[in-house]
């Protein structure tokens, strides 16, 4: 009786593995593209958020300016501009087309709360995009459910 394994056996063995790791990457980057959509959307809901509790603290409008083509975003006041943060979005997710882009790709909130227009922004890092919307009435930020691009 031999005890040993054969070359077969071992390129078998180590084509399952090999096969299996590459399943468990793609998943995981996929995973990570989708975890990475849904932070930044948390965050800029809560920056929307603070620039909204701004506006009602100081009594004045406050804005968050939108640079779709940098992928960053201010929020400051309009006259004069004053940018009091700016953020950058994660590696690999950027800004989609937004219907705050008729003023200037910006969301404004008035000094009581309310916004100046209602309006969407989409965050989009490989085929996950999450969209991000301003209520005209009562100025809530509001995350919409992930969309998947293409599948």
């Amino acid at each position: 009786m031999n005890k040993g394994i054969t070359l077969i056996e071992l390129t078998l063995a180590m084509a399952i593995v090999v096969t299996a790791l590459a399943i468990v990457i793609s998943a995981s980057g996929r995973n990570n593209d989708y975890r990475s959509v849904y932070n930044a959307a948390r965050i800029l809901q809560a920056d929307m958020r603070y620039t909204q509790r701004r506006a009602v603290t100081e009594g004045r409008r406050f804005y968050v300016f939108f640079e779709l083509e940098n992928n960053v975003y201010h929020i400051g006041t309009r006259a004069p501009v004053v940018y009091y943060h700016t953020k950058e979005l994660p590696y690999g997710v950027i800004f989609s087309p937004t219907s705050f882009n008729q003023n200037g790709n910006l969301a404004g909130f008035l000094p009581r709360g309310t916004p100046s227009q209602a309006g969407t922004i989409a965050l989009q890092k490989g085929r996950y995009r999450r969209r991000l919307t301003v209520t005209p009435a009562g100025g809530r930020v509001e995350i919409q459910p992930v969309d998947i691009i293409g599948g």
